[in-house]
């Protein structure tokens, strides 16, 4: 994509954003996290010109996850934020789950957990009703490592292992491991730890 990209100065703006989507996941997965945020932040700008603020607020939600990896908690909400902004006047897609999502994971991250998990709860009707199983799997993970933590264990713990369970099946390598993390953490955080050395 580094390569592509080089060559696609004259390319329409459309296809420019989409190869620098593309490479603002594969550098988001390789910890290359400032070229992630530099093309991700090109990307939402390519489709702000492109009269798309579906895709812009999608880019922007996407960055916000990327930023909470960097440690820019801050630059994350704002991120968030205006994903938000721009996602919830227009008609409902597979978008907004995605932002509501990672506002929820964000407010996890926080502590917030009441709003942690109505963002979640958010995200997972959006989820379900398009079809959006990477979301749903997230948010699950989201709300249950909230309940977890927040003393509800047993519910947490479903949420977490359905989160285990539909990840599988997708083939979503990266969320199994994520739910069995914060499975460990928050049976850590609330003491369980025969649970977390289990997860």
């Amino acid at each position: 994509y580094e390569r592509a990209l080089r060559f696609a100065a004259g390319r329409p703006p459309a296809e420019r954003a989409a190869l620098l989507e593309a490479y603002a996941w594969e550098t988001h997965l390789t910890d290359r996290l400032d070229a992630s945020i530099a093309a991700r932040r090109e990307a939402v700008e390519l489709w702000r010109l492109e009269g798309k603020p579906e895709r812009q607020g999608e880019n922007l939600a996407r960055l916000s996850h990327t930023l909470i990896r960097a440690g820019r908690n801050a630059e994350a909400e704002e991120a968030s934020r205006a994903s938000l902004d721009l996602l919830e006047p227009l008609p409902e897609g597979p978008e907004r789950a995605l932002a509501y999502r990672f506002q929820s994971y964000l407010r996890m991250l926080d502590r917030d957990l009441d709003d942690a998990v109505a963002w979640g709860e958010r995200a997972i009707e959006a989820a379900e009703r398009f079809g959006d199983v990477d979301s749903l799997v997230h948010a699950y993970n989201s709300v249950g490592s909230s309940y977890l933590v927040g003393g509800q264990v047993e519910r947490g713990r479903e949420l977490l292992e359905r989160a285990v369970r539909r990840a599988t099946e997708a083939g979503m390598d990266h969320h199994v491991a994520d739910a069995f993390d914060n499975l460990g953490s928050a049976m850590g955080e609330v003491m369980r730890l025969d649970l977390a050395e289990e997860a």
